[in-house]
């Protein structure tokens, strides 16, 4: 009888190789599941998190234009156009950036 050449084996290139191991575990549907549900939550917490990182920019935002709409008013020196729409969009990213930090959820 043969014996297998050990040296051949390892020259083998890993992909060859990944289908055998694939098949010599077995998995069943109930662990497949499993990691299914694990991955989906894994990305629910990501998204939950980018939602509430991607709030905190937008009210960041929204204040410093209203700080700067509002120093521009006192000193009268920007159009009143600008202002009104520099002002408008602040207050817009403003309660933005606070209702989706309040609305997340915290899943840490």
């Amino acid at each position: 009888m043969l014996k297998p050449n050990k040296k051949a084996i390892s020259n083998l290139p890993i992909a060859f190789l990944f289908p055998l191991f694939i098949a010599a575990k077995q998995t069943t549907q109930k662990q497949v599941n499993t990691i299914h549900l694990y991955k989906t939550y894994i990305t629910y917490k990501k998204h939950m998190n980018l939602k509430r990182t991607f709030g905190t920019v937008l009210t960041v935002l929204g204040i410093i234009g209203l700080i700067w709409t509002g120093v521009e008013v006192i000193n009268h020196k920007g159009d009143a156009t600008t202002l009104i729409v520099v002002g408008v969009i602040s207050v817009l990213f403003f309660s933005t950036g606070i209702s989706l930090v309040r609305n997340t959820k915290d899943e840490a």
